[in-house]
C-alpha cells in the first residue's frame, strides 16, 4: 500500500502510471478514494496491485515501473476527465494512470520495484528529479525492518530536508533554469502571478523540454549547443552508436562526451563494450570542487569506490561551450534532496522490506507560491482582451461543444480552438463554454 499525502496548503491533482510487468498489459490504478484530488493535508491510499509487483525490466524489454507525482496548478473536469496543469500533465487527462500517459516536464517523480522476486521481494523505491522539480518530494517506509546494518541504501531517513524547496532562487538560479507560470501558455496573461517559479529544471531537463532533440543530432557545441548539452548531460547517444561508456580506459582524457574513466575497485571488471577494469562512465556534474558527504551522498572515495565514478565539474562543460551558466550543478539540487536521483545514473535507488510506504508531496510545507487546483474557467470570464464575443461568433457553427482553448488575438495561430477534448489540448487557455 502506497500513500500519497499532501503537506502543501493548496489542491493538487496525484497522478501514478499504467505499470505492468513483462509482457503484460497496462494496468491503471485508482486511489480508494475514487479520486485523485487532494486538498491541502489530504491522504490518498493506493493498493498495489499484484499486476505493479516484481516489474523487473526496461519499457524496451515490455515492462514499466511504478511511478507516483503530482501535478500542479491545475484547472481540471472529472466527469469529462480532462485537466490542464501548470506541471505534470499527462497528455490533457485527469487520471493519467487510466489514461496510461505519463508527465513531461519537470516534477519529482516517486519510481518503484515492488516486491523484486530477484531480491528478497524487497521493494526499491527512489525519488527521480532528473527532469527537475515541481515540489519536493519524500518517500518513508511505514513497518517493515528499521534498520539493516551494513546496508547504506537501507529506507531508513528522510530522503529530502524538510520544509525545503528546490523552487528557491537559492537552489534554482534566475532565469534559465526556471520555468515561471508566464512561460506557460495556459496562464491568463493579465492575472498576477506571472513570475512566480512552478519548478526547477535539472540539466538533464532543461535540454530535453519541451520537446527532446533527435538522438542523432549534432554534438558540437559551435554548432548544436543544445543537442551538446542534452547528449552530455542526459546520457544520450544514436541507437546503434556510438556509445561514449562502457569502453575500456586507462585515463579519462580517453571518454567522450565528458565521461569520467571509472575504476570501481573490481580488478576482474569488464566494461559492456569492450575492455576493463576501468571504464568511461558518466558522472554527475557539480558546482564546486568538493561537495560535503551528506549532500553528495554516496561519493565516490578510496573506501566507496563502486558508489559512483567521480564528480565531474560544470565548469568542464563551460570550458567546452564558453557558456558559465549552462550547467546548475548536482551539487546544487543536492543540497535540498540529498537522496534525490538527479542524473541517469544517480545511486540514489533505495531498498526496504516494509509494505507500507508514504509519498510526501512538499513535505514541511513551503512559503513559496504554488497554484491551487480548481475547476475549468467559463470562457466567458477570461480577461476582456481574449476576445470572447469574437470567439463566441467563431465558434457557433461548431456543435456538442463543451471545452475551448483561448489564445490572444496575437497568437499563433490567432484563433481559439473551438472543440478541445482531453487527448489534444492545444497551447492556450483551457475554458468552459
Amino acid at each position: 500500500m502506497v500513500q500519497l499525502v499532501n503537506e502543501s496548503y493548496v489542491t493538487l491533482l496525484a497522478a501514478a502510471d499504467a505499470a505492468h510487468k513483462i509482457g503484460q498489459p497496462p494496468f491503471p490504478v485508482l486511489p480508494r478514494e475514487g479520486t485523485w484530488v487532494m486538498p491541502p493535508k489530504g491522504v490518498l491510499t493506493i493498493d498495489i496491485p499484484l499486476e505493479w509487483q516484481g516489474t523487473v525490466g526496461t519499457p524496451t524489454q515490455g515492462a514499466l515501473g511504478p511511478l507516483f507525482w503530482t501535478r500542479t496548478g491545475c484547472r481540471y473536469d472529472i466527469a469529462n476527465d480532462i485537466a490542464q496543469c501548470e506541471t505534470g500533465q499527462c497528455g490533457g487527462f485527469y487520471d493519467c494512470s487510466k489514461a496510461m500517459q505519463t508527465a513531461p516536464g519537470p516534477k519529482a517523480l516517486a519510481e518503484w520495484n515492488f516486491n523484486n522476486p530477484a531480491n528478497n521481494n524487497w521493494t526499491f523505491p527512489d525519488v527521480s528529479v532528473v527532469d527537475g522539480v515541481n515540489l519536493n518530494m519524500d518517500i518513508q517506509a511505514i513497518g517493515g525492518t528499521p534498520h539493516m546494518p551494513g546496508n547504506k541504501f537501507w529506507l531508513d531517513h528522510p530522503l529530502v530536508k524538510c520544509g525545503g524547496d528546490q523552487r528557491d532562487l537559492l537552489w534554482c538560479p534566475p532565469r534559465r533554469f526556471q520555468l515561471r507560470r508566464s512561460d506557460l501558455p495556459m496562464f491568463i496573461q493579465g492575472s498576477e502571478g506571472g513570475d512566480d517559479v512552478v519548478a526547477c529544471f535539472s540539466n538533464c531537463g532543461l535540454y530535453k523540454y519541451p520537446v527532446e532533440p533527435a538522438k542523432t543530432c549534432n554534438y558540437d557545441p559551435a554548432t548544436d549547443a543544445r543537442c551538446y548539452y542534452w547528449k552530455t548531460f542526459c546520457a544520450t547517444f544514436p541507437d546503434g552508436g556510438p556509445f561514449p561508456y562502457d569502453v575500456g580506459c586507462t585515463s579519462t582524457a580517453m571518454c567522450a562526451q565528458h565521461a569520467n574513466c571509472w575504476y570501481n575497485g573490481n580488478p576482474m571488471r569488464v566494461c559492456n563494450r569492450g575492455g576493463g577494469p576501468s571504464c568511461c562512465a558518466l558522472t554527475a556534474f557539480n558546482k564546486q570542487p568538493n561537495c560535503p558527504p551528506d549532500q553528495c551522498t554516496f561519493p565516490y572515495s578510496a573506501q566507496c569506490p563502486e558508489c559512483q565514478p567521480p564528480f565531474g565539474l560544470c565548469s568542464d562543460v563551460t570550458a567546452a561551450t564558453g557558456d558559465p551558466d549552462a550547467c546548475i550543478g548536482d551539487d546544487t539540487f543536492h543540497y535540498v534532496m540529498p537522496y534525490g536521483l538527479t542524473w541517469p545514473n544517480d545511486p540514489e535507488t533505495f531498498v526496504s522490506d516494509a509494505h507500507i510506504f508514504r509519498v510526501i508531496f512538499q513535505p514541511g510545507g513551503t512559503n513559496l507560491p504554488i497554484t491551487d487546483a480548481g475547476p475549468i474557467p467559463m470562457c466567458s470570464d477570461l480577461p476582456p482582451a481574449y476576445n470572447y464575443q469574437k470567439a463566441l461568433t467563431d465558434c457557433s457553427g461548431v456543435a456538442n461543444k463543451v471545452f475551448a482553448s483561448a489564445v490572444l488575438p496575437t497568437a499563433t495561430p490567432p484563433n481559439w480552438a473551438c472543440k478541445v477534448t482531453n487527448a489534444s489540448i492545444p497551447n492556450g487557455v483551457l475554458c468552459r463554454w
